[in-house]
């Protein structure tokens, strides 16, 4: 399970459960090289790539950032009325035609905000998609982040709303870029160096060889 915090209840329930986080595949996400015009058409300040679809503290955060008058983008399939003032109206293309890459690269600040922040390692896929391709992460803080990532070395974090338009505003600032480049690049490395699917599969090889 990529929850950590759920082991001890479904061992209660006589389930063998061990914690295997997400991961990236580094032939898919990765950097990429775009046109001026790609880069106008993927490229904001602040992007979020997700639904808001029955999240509604989600969508209001999002309100929350656009009303502030931040240059966002919001990428995905859904309905919500309060955010389509900047919903692209698409979802990028697959992977595979590197258009969540091209959307991450292209974006200052790239969000992440996980439903559950309170079971210990539950951590969206979404953090180690952007973090291969490169991007500058701003998430929501979860509970066990710092036994996987560090903040401010690898990604930066936000405790609410509040502190999430504080932080936007202070990675944006002209002298703060260099600072941004620098945890995107750690980042990537820290993710590729510890958490791509070849890594789980031999985490799983190893649980399995354990059992026997």
């Amino acid at each position: 399970t990529p929850c950590g915090g759920k082991i001890p209840e479904y061992r209660q329930l006589g389930i063998n459960a061990h914690h295997l986080l997400e991961a990236c595949d580094p032939e898919i996400h990765t950097p990429v090289t775009m046109t001026n015009e790609e880069k106008k058409f993927y490229g904001s300040d602040v992007s979020f790539v997700g639904t808001v679809d029955g999240v509604v503290d989600r969508a209001e955060w999002l309100k929350t950032i656009g009303e502030k008058g931040f240059d966002l983008k919001i990428w995905g399939s859904f309905s919500s009325p309060l955010v389509s003032k900047w919903h692209t109206g698409t979802r990028p293309p697959p992977d595979g035609d590197t258009g969540h890459n091209r959307v991450v690269s292209a974006s200052k600040i790239n969000l992440d905000y996980s439903r559950e922040t309170q079971v210990h390692g539950a951590m969206s896929a979404r953090v180690f998609r952007i973090l291969a391709a490169g991007g500058f992460l701003l998430m929501r803080y979860i509970e066990g982040l710092k036994d996987i990532f560090l903040p401010s070395i690898h990604l930066e974090t936000f405790k609410d709303a509040e502190d999430c338009l504080k932080k936007i505003d202070e990675y944006l600032l002209p002298p703060i870029e260099f600072k941004r480049q620098e945890i995107s690049y750690l980042g990537r490395q820290e993710v590729l160096e510890k958490h791509t699917w070849v890594h789980r599969a031999e985490k799983i090889v190893e649980l399995l060889d354990r059992s026997n």
